[in-house]
């Protein structure tokens, strides 16, 4: 039986086009050609998935629904007794503004930038100050779904300019939009948004959500300072790193140049792979594979050990112990559980990682 099973991403329906889309830019991080996608503008790409919006499928031509439920070691225990996929993984890239958005708790999201870009990253004091009385909050409002003017919406908004390589968690109830650039998303199983501005667009199929952007958001200003990535491991040819994590996902990055990383999965621990750079080998005992730009897989929800080598930089996505393989390995690597806890994101009251920590008796 194998233990590691490769996702299709050349089927066309987990492309999908957006008004606001970047379409040379996603073709490069999936390592396409552009001409795959016609005269469609692709703004997001559904690599790992099985909302209704995006179902991926396997190389086998099993979707995730299917594959849950033919072939439970897939992704283990850590579907719930609902068999329902943890996790939403997508990539966006944007040409143009996305939509000034929150979401609620069934939909926290974090950021890792593939390129340089920009984006409103929750409030700033003025718009703290602003959505305090619902006269306020009115007159707001009216400025968002109106606005187009960038200049006057970074007043309220932090407006932050990235690099490719900074990671950013975005709360259930951070205002946010993504403004230019492409970045690699990876979420909770959710894709519901509250739109409050659209930058003028004005489009029937795009709605505004005057009483749910409220009712949903984090009515307080927002530290905009992206995640600092933690080394599990760094010395000459490898680096393991880890670059956010909260309770339902997390975010690893593993760098091979000449050495080699080994990790376990377990009966409830399985890995989403996504190859950014280079070539990957990937051995286990029973079988070796070998992956490139573009492809992703999954290591199975089995017990086994998986040794990465080659020369490339590889994503894994999956859901946490947060103990044992966050707060344990970061700690033997040297950080300060102080430090540890930065990993979980700046809103301590939504911090995953600081909150385990508090329980466990450790801050």
């Amino acid at each position: 039986m194998k233990n590691l099973v490769e996702i299709d991403l050349d089927q066309h329906e987990i492309y999908q086009p957006k008004v606001w889309g970047n379409t040379e830019q996603i073709a490069q991080a999936v390592g396409r050609d552009v001409s795959k996608f016609g005269e469609e503008t692709i703004g997001e790409v559904f690599v790992a998935s099985n909302h209704r919006d995006g179902k991926s499928h396997f190389k086998d031509g099993r979707d995730f629904d299917t594959a849950i439920e033919s072939d439970q070691a897939i992704f283990g225990s850590a579907v719930g007794s609902k068999k329902s996929f943890p996790i939403l993984l997508k990539i966006l890239s944007a040409n143009q503004p996305l939509s000034i958005q929150t979401h609620y708790k069934n939909k926290i999201e974090a950021w890792v930038t593939l390129s340089e870009g920009e984006i409103f990253y929750g409030l700033t004091p003025r718009g703290e100050e602003v959505v305090q009385t619902q006269e306020g909050r009115d007159a707001f409002f009216d400025i968002l779904s109106t606005s187009s003017d960038k200049k006057e919406l970074a007043q309220y908004f932090n407006h932050v300019k990235f690099s490719a390589d900074e990671a950013f968690i975005v709360h259930a109830g951070v205002a946010h939009a993504l403004l230019g650039g492409t970045v690699f998303e990876p979420q909770k199983n959710a894709n519901l948004t509250m739109r409050a501005g659209d930058w003028g667009r004005n489009m029937p199929n795009r709605p505004l959500h005057k009483e749910d952007f409220f009712a949903s958001l984090y009515p307080f200003a927002s530290d905009p300072k992206p995640i600092e990535k933690m080394y599990k491991i760094k010395e000459d040819g490898v680096s393991h790193a880890c670059r956010f994590v909260l309770k339902d996902v997390a975010l690893d990055e593993i760098i091979v140049d000449g050495g080699s990383r080994t990790i376990e999965t377990f009966d409830d621990r399985f890995f989403i792979g996504f190859i950014m750079d280079g070539e990957i080998e990937l051995t286990s005992a029973d079988e070796t594979r070998e992956f490139s730009k573009g492809q992703a897989f999954v290591m199975c929800a089995r017990p086994a050990q998986w040794t990465f080598s080659g020369k490339g930089r590889v994503f894994l996505t999956y859901v946490p112990h947060i103990t044992k393989g966050i707060i344990e390995p970061l700690y033997a690597h040297g950080y300060s559980y102080e430090q540890i806890a930065r990993i979980g994101g700046n809103i301590l009251k939504e911090n995953d990682v600081y909150v385990q920590m508090l329980e466990e008796g450790i801050l």
